[in-house]
């Protein structure tokens, strides 16, 4: 993966159909500007075109949380059209190319949070989220949900693969 080399505006989201969706918008390289935004959407709101389209405008690289396969078939249907609701309106709307999008599974970001987890182990969510408050909160609690923790731990990933 290439280096980060000049400063981009990345929207990183996770996707959900029927429930919360957490969204991070950051202005890297972090280490020269330190700029990011999170939030959670309701249901709803992340499937109103205004509030993807307020998130969108601006953005050069588009990172989703990919679906993974889920209890039943239905279930992974509905991660799929979320994930796909965003990527088709970056793609349609926002100029955006393949390369402008990238997906990442839940297994990837969170085994380099969580040193040493391998599918099929129990996942240790308070070692992830310890390490993202002393990561990009220098220690303090800034309450995320469990949305927006997911979104920290992809900018952590996507940050550290080009280091």
């Amino acid at each position: 993966m290439a280096k980060i080399s000049e400063i981009t505006n990345i929207l990183i989201i996770d996707p959900a159909w029927s429930g919360p969706t957490g969204w991070l918008k950051s202005r890297l390289p972090h280490e020269s500007c330190g700029l990011y935004r999170w939030g959670t959407l309701k249901e709803k709101e992340a499937k109103t075109w205004s509030k993807r389209f307020d998130l969108l405008a601006g953005i050069g690289k588009l990172i989703i949380e990919n679906t993974y396969m889920a209890k039943n078939v239905a279930t992974y249907g509905k991660l799929e059209r979320a994930k796909m609701l965003w990527s088709q309106d970056a793609l349609d709307h926002f100029n955006f190319t393949e390369k402008d999008i990238i997906y990442v599974s839940p297994q990837t970001w969170q085994s380099k949070l969580q040193r040493g987890w391998r599918p099929g182990k129990t996942k240790d969510i308070k070692q992830i989220e310890n390490y993202i408050s002393q990561r990009w909160f220098n220690g303090s609690d800034p309450k995320l949900t469990e949305h927006e923790i997911s979104c920290f731990g992809m900018l952590t990933w996507w940050v550290d693969e080009r280091k």
